[in-house]
This record gives structure tokens, sequence and C-alpha cells, in this order.
């Protein structure tokens, strides 16, 4: 089941604070510059490119994501067991 997560203030980290993987499925693009994803030793992948409806991105438990942009996208996050 997905849920809704209160979307980050642009340039803002939200970590998987889950005991689980968790599948973030992107509803709308909003308009996104860059983002990056930090893995829970420390090692990040910064993107610079945007977002697109539809595209699914997974944390392991302690990862994190952090977007910039200046109209907000919309998103659900799901677990998977």
């Amino acid at each position: 089941m997905f849920r809704h997560l209160n979307f980050p203030t642009s340039g803002k980290t939200v970590i998987n604070e889950q005991p689980y993987q968790i599948e973030i499925l992107i509803l709308t693009s909003g308009n996104v510059s860059s983002w990056g994803l930090t893995n829970a030793n420390g090692n990040t992948q910064t993107v610079c490119a945007g977002l697109f409806a539809g595209q699914c991105l997974a944390l392991e438990p302690g990862d994190q994501i952090q977007l910039t942009y200046t109209v907000v996208p919309e998103w659900r996050w799901r677990v998977l067991r």
C-alpha cells in the first residue's frame, strides 16, 4: 500500500527510517533541477536532471534522498517486504 509522505523543502534530506526497503513512486514531476541518493554508508550519487511521472526509486533502510526544485513534485512511498 502506498502512503503519502509530505514532500520535503527543496534541498532538505529525507531518510528512509523503515527497517525495510521502500519504493518511491513519482506522481508528478514538478520542476526538479537535481536530486541525490545517499546510502547508509554516506556515499552520494547526484543526478543533474529532473524527475518524471511514473519513475520509481528504491531506498534501503538508512538511505536518504534530497531534491532541488522550484515547483514541488508529488510522490507516494510504500514498504517493500
